[in-house]
């Protein structure tokens, strides 16, 4: 449509807004490396596996009902939304801490994504980082 509409006169012009495209897409990409870094050092040092473990035997410890905690899931879950758009991303970090964490603390490891997706569809609409969001 470009030579149709005279916005690329010659193969120059054509570069030029294919470099333009480009330097958007070259902050996406700086940001990507640092979001993969930090995925592959929290996978490395299974600070998620720690976690998870310490959670759980905090629970323990604590000797709270099953509401309380399935409550308590919801809104960590809502509050990290906040600060993560994606949920597949969410899900990636918090996955494995709630599935350990409530098979430790013999809950079915379902019931862990159901208050994940609670948590994370309750708070879609006030969340910043939604880009489908009303402003």
């Amino acid at each position: 449509m470009g030579p149709i509409t005279g916005k690329f006169k010659s193969d120059a012009d054509v570069v030029k807004g294919m470099v333009e495209s480009f330097k958007t897409l070259a902050a996406f990409m700086v940001l990507v490396f640092f979001a993969a870094q930090f995925v592959a050092y929290f996978k490395w040092s299974h600070l998620g596996l720690v976690i998870a473990i310490e959670g759980a035997d905090m629970l323990q410890r604590m000797n709270i009902g099953m509401i309380p905690l399935l409550i308590m899931f919801i809104i960590l879950s809502g509050f990290i939304n906040m600060f993560m758009g994606s949920a597949s991303a969410k899900w990636a970090i918090l996955g494995p801490v709630f599935i350990l964490t409530s098979g430790v603390a013999r809950l079915f490891p379902e019931l862990s994504q159901v208050v994940f997706r609670i948590g994370d569809s309750v708070t879609n609409i006030i969340s910043p980082m939604m880009s489908f969001s009303l402003r």
